[in-house]
């Protein structure tokens, strides 16, 4: 159940980068990304995270996740039911449809107006293997 959270939280941030479209749109979402992540995590101000610093990061996003979590956690379990899973579901459709309509209709492969579990997933996986065809990429160009 908290993985799905995670899951759905996840895509809202990292969806706008596995998308087709103008390549240097994704670059310039990317680097206000990285560029957010400094600001608010590269105490020693080098330009890079350190491995305090990225512990620091991911702390923070695992406490804005079980905030988020405690939102739809609506019988206050610290779980998520089915009911309170749904829910988390529609918020996080609703909220990529309003802020990236391009990638919520890829998404969205059925047109029924939100992301169900399976394209959901079909997301992700596409996701995944556009990262490692990146990294291919990035290997074969380093050799």
């Amino acid at each position: 159940m908290i993985k799905i959270l995670a899951i759905l939280a996840a895509t809202a941030l990292v969806l706008p980068a596995a998308t087709d479209g103008n390549a240097s749109k994704r670059e310039h979402h990317r680097g206000e990304v990285r560029q957010h992540v400094l600001e608010k995590f590269d105490a020693d101000k080098d330009g890079k995270l350190s491995e305090s610093e990225r512990a620091t990061a991911k702390a923070a996003c695992k406490t804005r996740f079980e905030e988020k979590k405690k939102q739809f956690d609506t019988d206050s379990d610290g779980k998520l039911n089915d009911a309170e899973r749904d829910a988390a579901r529609a918020a996080c459709s609703a909220k990529l449809k309003e802020k990236h309509p391009e990638l919520f209709a890829k998404s969205d492969t059925d047109g029924n107006g939100e992301i169900s579990r399976e394209e959901g997933k079909a997301a992700r996986e596409a996701r995944h293997e556009h990262r490692q065809d990146r990294r291919e990429h990035r290997k074969d160009a380093g050799k």
